[in-house]
């Protein structure tokens, strides 16, 4: 996709690189406003490798790659992505983080790969959780929970168990309570 829909301009590229879109704009620098601009889309297929953006790649490769192989874990099975083991580590990992909080809540389609069996370094789990997330504590009250984990899209909670037809908190055994607030 390379086009301009009224004021917005789409840009869009191929699956796994195998195409790209550009978008060109030339400016009246007196004016301060586009004169003209220019979007097309390029195949990537069978194109020769520039040089200079292989160079680019090679160096910042050498770098990460450093970082990305620090071990951190290790595991002598397959945790599956789906699993609640690992649903609940991932939540439970934010709660002793923050011990003040009473419990912790997200959606299960953060998690992006199996657990793999073996050494567990920074480069599994930035493939585990790939996404620049930012931890978000706040007060609410029992009910504004009780309303999330009802309406909540496959949320993961944790700090809370689910017994019949009640929520209770894991730290203290009580029943989540409509008028109490909560470290979420």
């Amino acid at each position: 996709i390379a086009k301009r829909v009224h004021d917005t301009v789409l840009i869009g590229g191929g699956y796994h690189f195998t195409s790209y879109a550009k978008a060109t704009f030339t400016v009246d620098i007196e004016s301060n406003a586009i004169v003209q601009r220019q979007f097309t889309t390029h195949s990537n297929e069978n194109a020769d490798a520039d040089s200079n953006i292989e160079s680019i790649v090679a160096s910042w490769s050498g770098e990460t790659e450093a970082i990305l192989s620090v071990p951190l874990a290790y595991t002598d099975r397959v945790i599956e992505r789906y699993s609640d083991e690992l649903k609940q580590a991932n939540v439970g990992s934010w709660l002793q983080a923050d011990p003040s909080a009473d419990i912790a809540i997200t959606n299960a389609g953060g998690i992006r790969i199996d657990l793999p069996r073996g050494v567990i370094d920074v480069g599994t789990v930035v493939a585990l959780m790939p996404f620049d997330n930012t931890i978000i504590a706040t007060e609410l009250s029992g009910a504004t929970v009780r309303s999330v984990l009802d309406s909540g899209n496959r949320p993961v909670i944790g700090g809370l168990t689910r017994r019949g037809n009640r929520w209770v908190l894991n730290s203290s055994g009580e029943a989540l309570a409509d008028n109490q607030t909560y470290r979420v």
